[in-house]
């Protein structure tokens, strides 16, 4: 379930940058359609009803009004985060709790993170990422918006040096094919959200290799790539793997586009319905009657990877 939340937040996160003051909403349905992880998951869902129920289409709706998000996440949580007040809340409706951590709190919880990753790598570790989008020139029609088709893939090559033998390079890919509409009125409030909680944090919820002592030129890499990238990915099929090559990096260009082979997890997003009408002040904050518990930041940074 973990790594099926990963390639969502992903897939959402990949479309965020740039400060808005209006309001918006969207919904969206995601479905594991293949991978190694869904062939695990399948075998494990006939043993086990929770697992078979993971299998099957994860809803999510996030709301955005100035400098606040609510996410409602797929395992029932809510997450609210404050970009003015600069804190975090999670909650537990079923429960009726919440914790909160400062973003001081997370900024050293990620500092060990990022220490620890690199202690467990090893000193002699380069990382070298990459981005690469490419628009095309089909379109079709989602919910009455023309939409255009972009192709994207990231790597993340990982390279080890070995003092008792040859160099070891671990590339880690996503791809994503997505129908991107520029017509969507307020979808800019979501992504100039996550550009300015990027700047205060370097670092966005279930992060894409949020554990890796190399984030940071990734995160780098893809403010730079998607400050070019306008519109609201309606529909985005995606995947998400890794593998290991000996000593040559290859000189050949990043294949571009989702593909299942060799992959951890492939998914397709859908958003289900938007809105910009305006959201009530009681979406982002913690409802009456509800107990605060304590949990620390790094479990907080680590809940969704």
């Amino acid at each position: 379930m973990k790594a099926k939340t990963l390639l969502f937040w992903v897939v959402c996160l990949l479309w965020s940058t740039a400060n808005g003051h209006a309001d918006f909403r969207y919904s969206e349905s995601a479905k594991v359609t293949g991978g190694m992880m869904a062939s695990m998951m399948k075998v494990m869902g006939a043993f086990s009803e929770g697992v078979g129920q993971a299998n099957g289409p994860m809803q999510s709706s996030t709301y955005v009004k100035g400098n606040r998000l609510r996410k409602e996440e797929p395992t029932d949580k809510v997450e609210i985060i404050d970009l003015d007040k600069q804190w975090v809340i999670l909650m537990d409706p079923a429960s009726r709790t919440y914790s909160m951590v400062t973003f001081d709190e997370m900024r050293t919880a990620l500092r060990q993170a990022h220490e620890t990753a690199r202690q467990n790598a090893g000193a002699n570790v380069t990382t070298i990422p990459k981005v690469e989008i490419r628009p095309m020139a089909a379109t079709k029609t989602i919910l009455n918006h023309t939409t255009r088709e972009v192709k994207i893939r990231t790597n993340m090559e990982m390279q080890s040096e070995d003092p008792q033998g040859k160099a070891q390079t671990t590339l880690f890919w996503f791809t994503s094919d997505a129908w991107v509409a520029s017509t969507v009125k307020g979808y800019d409030e979501v992504r100039n959200f996550y550009e300015e909680m990027s700047h205060h944090l370097d670092w966005l919820p279930g992060q894409m290799f949020s554990s890796a002592g190399g984030v940071s030129p990734v995160m780098e890499e893809f403010r730079k790539s998607m400050a070019r990238m306008k519109g609201f990915p309606l529909v985005q099929s995606s995947s998400f793997g890794a593998s290991e090559r000996g000593g040559q990096i290859s000189s050949q260009p990043a294949r571009v586009g989702p593909s299942n082979s060799g992959s951890f997890l492939d998914m397709t997003i859908e958003v289900t319905s938007f809105s910009d009408s305006l959201l009530n002040e009681n979406l982002f904050q913690v409802p009456a009657g509800y107990t605060r518990v304590e949990q620390s930041a790094r479990d907080m940074v680590g809940r969704t990877r």
